[in-house]
């Protein structure tokens, strides 16, 4: 058993936006991953950043220069930006909300696998985890975070481990879900608003749509071996 991943997709965050604004973007219906699936959103003022694009467009960022709030784990966030550089993270962009000063978006990534035993040890482990996620959580951002929910859900067949919650001192709230694909690697979405209601909604409602064609898709390619 494998359950790495499972503590590290507690230390998913959001970067809030990349300096791409000198280049055209525009919305795509469907929005097609680099991952292999493509995803109906909830409208189409939704587009993607592709990983090769995110890694040109951020090799000359920092931390600083993207305005990311520092955390006591620097080295966390160092280790993040580098992902986002290497090229391994696309970013899907709410158009609504592109020229807040945060930007609507959920994040794509593979990540280390989740491998269990069995569906009761997948259980008892996500249960321990939600139970310590608290406390990791504000360890990790030296500050109280609200965690609004921590649950293991299903779609399309496939188990789906989430958790939600709230930086109080930025107004950032932040959806994570993970989907154990196999012992190779698990795939992670993170989504992050820091807007009014709206803008959250939206968020899910875009989340929920990828996560929806990502597991349609594992399931697919599942049926055709």
């Amino acid at each position: 058993m494998s359950k790495a991943g499972l503590a590290v997709s507690a230390r998913v965050l959001v970067i809030p936006f990349l300096s791409f604004f000198s280049v055209c973007l525009w919305a795509e219906a469907p929005i097609t991953s680099s991952f292999g699936f493509s995803a109906e959103m909830p409208d189409d003022e939704w587009f993607v950043v592709g990983p090769k694009e995110v890694a040109k467009l951020s090799q000359n960022e920092s931390l600083d220069s993207l305005g990311v709030q520092k955390i006591p784990d620097d080295e966390l966030l160092g280790e993040i930006l580098e992902k986002v550089k290497s090229g391994n993270i696309e970013f899907f962009y709410d158009g609504r909300y592109i020229r807040s000063d945060f930007k609507n978006h959920v994040s794509a990534q593979l990540d280390e696998p989740l491998v269990f035993d069995s569906v009761e040890e997948m259980r008892t482990s996500f249960d321990e985890q939600c139970a310590s996620l608290p406390e990791e959580l504000s360890a990790m951002y030296g500050e109280a975070v609200e965690l609004h929910s921590c649950q293991l859900a299903a779609m399309n067949e496939r188990a789906i481990f989430h958790h939600a919650y709230t930086l109080s001192s930025q107004k950032i709230t932040i959806i994570n879900e993970q989907i154990p694909v196999n012992s190779n690697y698990s795939i992670i979405f993170v989504g992050g608003s820091g807007n009014d209601n709206e803008g959250l909604y939206r968020v899910r409602a875009a989340q929920q749509a990828l996560v929806e064609a990502a597991t349609a898709f594992l399931k697919n390619q599942a049926s055709k071996r």
